[in-house]
């Protein structure tokens, strides 16, 4: 399966795992992680 981000969506995520990480050091990578694997991207 093919899965494309639009910019708005990349932006939101990246704006996500920013917030993730500052509550806790390491948290945004845990949010970029496993929303990677959810997708399946990469596989």
């Amino acid at each position: 399966m093919r899965v494309e981000l639009r910019a708005e969506a990349r932006h939101d995520l990246v704006e996500g795992a920013w917030f993730y990480e500052q509550q806790r050091e390491g948290l945004g990578d845990y949010f970029t992680d496993r929303l990677f694997e959810d997708l399946s991207i990469g596989q």
